[in-house]
């Protein structure tokens, strides 16, 4: 990040230095000086980005799911389905049931397009 783009910001955002430092997690005066006299870091202008537009800090976006059994009408009895699913997919599956216990929080990349998760 250039110099004058720092200025510029900070000035924007109306902080004092001791408020810049906070909320950029810049860790001394010094620093912040050197930022501002040369520049800083990449990290640095996307965190000025994220604060200008007031993006919460990024956290990895997860579900649960469910290990789940589904009656099967030709064995007389449930059997427990391969995948894990999220509550509200095993809800649309006529028969089925949440097994009590098998919550898990997994990424939310980790389902596929039907919804599926393979267990770990």
């Amino acid at each position: 990040m250039k110099a004058e783009d720092f200025i510029a910001f900070l000035a924007m955002m109306k902080w004092s230095d001791a408020e810049a430092m906070r909320q950029l997690g810049i860790g001394s005066h010094h620093t912040l000086q050197g930022y501002k006299e040369k520049g800083g870091p990449l990290w640095l202008g996307l965190a000025c980005a994220a604060a200008a537009r007031e993006l919460p800090p990024w956290k990895k976006e997860t579900v649960t799911v469910f290990s789940f059994r589904v009656w099967d009408a030709k064995i007389g009895d449930f059997v427990v389905a391969q995948s894990k699913r999220r509550r509200e997919d095993i809800a649309t599956i006529p028969g089925a049931e949440i097994i009590p216990g098998t919550d898990e929080d997994v990424p939310l990349h980790s389902i596929d397009e039907w919804g599926r998760y393979a267990r770990s």
